[in-house]
């Protein structure tokens, strides 16, 4: 039996951890839906339209963003008291086990979730709105907004379903991207803050991209050429009287950033809490 980490160990203390806390979790499950039932029904009495794919991605991602980040913020909350940081400390379990199985209800436990439950709210309110639409237009006779077909939003590709800008980015990925960095990012708040980690948190996250957007916005704008239009950290267009070029890095560039922002952000929090945790005093 390993001292770091053993899985049946690990298993009885996600067991003990559910048995702890499966009301609170049930509870916040059913006000979720509460919350997506009231917000969809408030969509389809003012507009009486069919939702459409866009109105579910935002519904999706404003709930997934506050609901998650707010249950982050609150994953190692037995260390803001003495009585409660005591008794997780004297868990027969390893740290890495219990930072496991935190994380594991916080980060995999919770979308997986959330996603189920938005998807059984999401699903006959959307069909619902589609005969609210189709009743509206026979009575009203409406000929200058015609009638849209219902069609349930895919949360992890809208590559060729919603079109928000002009350009073919699947943002449901980017957005599901952010979500995850910054679950991880309250989740290490949660370690360092013992009160009003949520608040703190989202300070400092605030905080950190303002910077990015100085650095991005002020000091690297000023770095390129006149008339240049900032495209990606990689690629700059040039705007010009005979036509338009690009000045580009190579490949890897994009690659290696784009990979660091899915993966990288999240483990080296998720790292750094582990590690915080470890050193952490009651």
């Amino acid at each position: 039996m390993s001292h770091a980490f053993d899985f049946s160990r690990w298993a009885l203390l996600v067991a003990r951890h559910w048995s702890e806390n499966r009301k609170r979790y049930l509870l916040s499950l059913l006000a979720i839906a509460g919350l997506l039932t009231g917000l969809y029904s408030f969509i389809i009495l003012a507009t009486h339209r069919t939702i459409r794919p866009n109105i579910q991605s935002i519904s999706y991602f404003f709930g997934l963003f506050l609901a998650g980040c707010l249950f982050a913020s609150t994953t190692f909350d037995e260390l803001s008291s003495a009585p409660r940081g005591i008794g997780y400390l004297l868990l027969p379990a390893s740290h890495l086990e219990k930072f496991l199985c935190h994380v594991f209800y916080t980060v995999i436990v919770f979308f997986v979730s959330y996603t189920l439950i938005f998807y059984l709210v999401d699903i006959p309110m959307v069909h619902l709105s589609e005969s609210v639409d189709l009743k509206w237009n026979s009575y009203a006779n409406v000929k200058d907004d015609p009638f849209v077909h219902a069609h349930v939003m895919n949360i992890f590709s809208n590559k060729d379903e919603m079109k928000v800008v002009p350009i073919p980015l699947d943002l449901n990925t980017y957005f599901l991207t952010a979500y995850f960095i910054a679950q991880a990012a309250f989740i290490l708040g949660s370690v360092y803050f013992s009160k009003y980690s949520f608040i703190k948190t989202t300070i400092w996250l605030f905080a950190l991209y303002f910077f990015v957007f100085i650095y991005f916005g002020l000091i690297l704008s000023r770095l390129a050429p006149e008339n240049a239009v900032y495209e990606s950290l990689s690629s700059w267009r040039l705007n010009a009287a005979d036509g338009q070029s690009y000045v580009l890095l190579p490949g890897w560039a994009d690659e290696v950033y784009y990979f660091t922002m899915k993966y990288v952000f999240t483990l080296v929090f998720l790292v750094i809490a582990y590690f915080r945790l470890r050193e952490k005093e009651i």
